[in-house]
């Protein structure tokens, strides 16, 4: 993979929790990390020479904490999050991770200590990356700054001036269904919690407001314009970074979704999907399947990009998550009904033809029999002269047909899933 921290690791021979653990209580390995953090002023953002289809993860799912939190636990969720979203679609995904800029970032900001605790989360995350076998699927890239000083300019060079244009109804948003809390006065300024419905995690905005001022409504104004602010310069330096980088975006949180509500892509549809049989596959499994399944998940994934297209096309103004709705009820429900349907009429033919040959005898087992089809054979059915063993051939070539339909892969994994049950 190539990747700084990755590297260190690796010359340190750290495996596992409790070794990093140990080592970034030695001072000469934290030295190391924060002074090769800290190294390079400068960072250059080039296109990717990654493979296939790649989308960038946005901040809030870019594994790098910028705009979540920093605790291993939550880091894991993300990382799960963005792999139960990706993995039947995208070839691989671009995150930021633990930068080195991220890092430098911790060191000038915090306390030495809260600095490593912060960056023992962010190794944990690349070990755990490795555990789940993730580690060629990702591919790590710096971002752009995301500039709160100048973020209206750049949001304008980008191209999303129509965000400027709604910020105010977006603000008004926050301040509808988000609650201020946890006031800290700091004389000219004053720090406190904003929560929102959108927002997957706490957010501390520091207020230009006056220890004095106590009208409820003008604090919760500057705290929803600071959040505002914040996402809206995070999005910049995500959309600036796509664009430099040459690959799609895809988005990562709810107010980032809402502030390009008009904009949709086939990567932000895909994100919005919402099938079980697939995002509640553990990252272990997941990252396994996409390796063994070969050719039936890949014709499962061109058909549901064209899908997409198609979808995204025709879609006027709806939002992401109505667009992947209808491509679940319009495009892959009709798909997995056909080749349900195929299989239950191949195994009724087979059923009738081989019924009068049950009886004594052993009863055939299929387990992955020359092509890999462990539950498409009927139980119970035993094996009785040409006639019987001639069904049994048809009825194998009829689903080796089936297992090239382009949904074949899905619906495998719907039969899987429901066996264990």
């Amino acid at each position: 993979m190539g990747f700084w921290l990755l590297d260190l690791l690796d010359e340190s021979e750290i495996r596992k929790p409790a070794q990093l653990e140990k080592a970034l209580r030695n001072g000469d390995f934290a030295t190391k990390v924060f002074d090769v953090a800290t190294a390079d002023e400068t960072y250059s953002l080039v296109p990717l020479e990654s493979a296939g289809n790649t989308v960038l993860a946005a901040h809030g799912l870019d594994l790098s904490g910028s705009l979540g939190c920093m605790a291993f636990d939550c880091l894991r969720r993300d990382l799960d999050r963005l792999l139960s979203r990706t993995w039947f679609y995208f070839d691989q995904v671009a995150v930021r991770g633990p930068s080195k800029q991220v890092v430098s970032h911790l060191v000038d900001g915090a306390s030495i200590d809260e600095a490593k605790h912060n960056v023992e989360s962010l190794m944990r995350g690349l070990l755990y990356i490795r555990e789940v076998g993730a580690e060629e699927f990702l591919v790590f890239t710096e971002k752009a700054p995301a500039c709160r000083v100048h973020y209206r300019q750049h949001l304008s060079e980008a191209g999303l001036d129509h965000i400027l244009s709604n910020s105010e109804s977006i603000v008004a948003e926050l301040m509808q269904n988000g609650t201020v809390a946890d006031f800290e006065p700091h004389g000219d300024h004053l720090h406190c919690t904003f929560t929102h419905p959108m927002l997957e995690h706490t957010e501390w905005p520091c207020l230009d407001v006056h220890a004095d001022v106590s009208d409820p409504e003008v604090i919760k104004r500057a705290a929803a314009e600071g959040v505002f602010v914040r996402f809206a310069s995070h999005l910049t330096s995500d959309v600036v970074t796509a664009q430099m980088l040459g690959t799609p975006l895809g988005l990562g949180t709810g107010v980032h979704d809402r502030l390009v509500a008009d904009h949709l892509s086939d990567e932000n549809v895909a994100l919005a999907l919402d099938l079980p049989i697939l995002t509640d596959v553990p990252p272990k499994d997941a990252m396994k399947i996409r390796a063994a399944e070969g050719g039936s998940f890949d014709r499962f994934r061109d058909a549901l990009r064209a899908g997409m297209n198609d979808a995204v096309a025709a879609s006027g103004d709806s939002p992401s998550s109505g667009v992947a709705a209808d491509i679940i009820n319009d495009v892959i429900g009709p798909s997995l009904r056909e080749v349900d349907d195929a299989m239950v009429k191949s195994q009724n033919l087979l059923n009738k033809k081989v019924a009068t040959s049950v009886g004594l005898g052993t009863v055939l087992t299929i387990a992955g029999l020359a092509f890999n089809a462990p539950l498409l054979l009927p139980a119970g059915i035993a094996i009785f002269g040409g006639t019987t063993l001639q069904a049994v051939h048809k009825y194998f070539e009829e689903s080796r047909d089936i297992q090239l339909k382009d949904m074949y892969f899905l619906w495998s994994r719907e039969v899987q899933a429901r066996y264990r049950k």
